[in-house]
This record gives structure tokens, sequence and C-alpha cells, in this order.
């Protein structure tokens, strides 16, 4: 009786563990990490219970991306899938709609699964200040930084929540909006590639000099100028006098 007894006891505090354990995940799925681009081992970004991959999140409140049977789709807070597993891809929801691959072109969809923007691009970034990036021809650029195609094609343009064009920019990268500028890198005669920052019209607010460009944050963003860090200000005025370590 007393073998019995201690077997029950061993059962039930393997049980415990185990939802404890799941509970603890459960919970940080909540928390954000976006892994396309990065080249990381998906498996290694991503949550596993009961054959679902979950993709942390950085806002508690929004919906959780989650891949099952090779397909991604959405999470509620109650793990129960909201918007099925259909997608080879999907970002995370920014300003209320993601970007999703779906037969190897990008479009957008709101928090019902509705896409509101047909899935027309090569390539996507999240929704900014109003604003997504979206290419519109040459290579295809899947997650985990994988190209299919000649990376050929330059034309990007920027798009508002309807899927208008609000400008066209030809340029070899584009970034997100950020304090109403975004990095832009074009090849220059001297077939240097260089960046700037684009203003919402699309002209250049700070013409492209430099080798490397971060976001605008709280007024200043840091490049590589002469192969050193620096801080500029709005106007593209360098701040710092010495280089900035980073």
């Amino acid at each position: 009786m007393k073998k019995q007894t201690s077997r029950i006891a061993i059962g039930l505090t393997l049980l415990l563990a185990c939802v404890t354990a799941n509970s603890q995940v459960t919970n940080e799925i909540s928390g954000s990490y976006d892994v396309r681009g990065t080249g990381a081992d998906e498996a290694g970004d991503l949550f596993l219970i009961s054959n679902v991959f979950f993709s942390q999140q950085s806002d508690p409140n929004s919906l959780t991306r989650a891949k099952k049977g090779g397909k991604w789709g959405f999470l509620n807070s109650s793990g129960s899938f909201v918007i099925a597993p259909q997608f080879d891809w999907v970002s995370k929801f920014s300003e209320g709609l993601a970007a999703v691959l779906v037969k190897k072109r990008y479009g957008f969809i709101d928090e019902t699964g509705r896409f509101v923007i047909k899935a027309l691009y090569k390539d996507a970034g999240d929704f900014s200040e109003g604003l997504a990036r979206v290419k519109i021809g040459g290579a295809t650029v899947y997650p985990y930084g994988v190209t299919m195609g000649k990376r050929n094609d330059n034309n990007w343009q920027f798009i508002d929540k309807s899927g208008n064009t609000v400008f066209k920019i030809k340029a070899d990268e584009v970034a997100d909006f950020s304090e109403g500028l975004a990095a832009a890198r074009i090849i220059k005669s001297n077939r240097y590639l260089l960046c700037g920052y684009l203003d919402k019209q699309g002209g250049w607010a700070i013409a492209p000099q430099f080798e490397r460009c971060e976001p605008f944050s709280h007024g200043t963003a840091k490049v590589i100028h002469n192969e050193e860090w620096r801080l500029i200000d709005r106007q593209g005025k360098v701040l710092a006098e010495k280089p900035l370590s980073q």
C-alpha cells in the first residue's frame, strides 16, 4: 500500500511539474521576437508545445504568431487559433495589420484574418507611422534571409493602409519609418552603397552619404561615416566630434 501511495504521489508531482512548466512557457509566449531575416534556426527561436511553434510578441494584447503543420497563423491569449495556420510566413501585427506570405507574394491582413491589401509584393515591411515599404518587382525575399531569383530590381514603394501608393523610390534597401524619416540605401555612381533618410513625400531629407544608417530615436540617429560611428540630428549634422563606441 505504501508503494502504491508513493507511486501516486510521484505521479502527481510529475504532473504538477509539467503543468507548471507549460504555464511558464505559455506566459513567456506573450513576450516578442521576430525571427524573419535573422538567419537563425527557426526551432531555436520559437517555443514548441503540442507540435505548435509559438513566436514571442512584444505586445501582450496582440495576437501571437504560431506555426503548425508547416503553416503560420495566429493565436489569441487563450492559446486558440483565431486565424488558422494557412500562410507560408507571417509578421507580427503592427498598427492593426500583419504582412503575410502566400504563393510567393506578400500582402497584409487584419486581426480577423481578412486580406486588407492583396498579396502582390515581392517583399514587405511592417506598417509604421501609417506607411509600409513594399517591393514591386525583382527577387522574392523569403524569411530567414533567403532570396529566390536575382536581386536585379530596386523598385520600392511606400503604401498606406488602403494599399494606395504614397511614393516610389529606387533604392537597394529601405527601412521602416521612424520619427518621420526612413533610412534608404542606394548605389552611387562610383558603385559605393551609401545611405541617407527619406521623408514621407519620398524626398531625401538627408542625402545618401553614410555607410550605415540606424533608425531615428529621440531626434538623433547613429550612422557610420568614414568607417566610424557618429551621431547625427534630423538635418544630418554630425553631433559628436569624437567617434561613438559601438
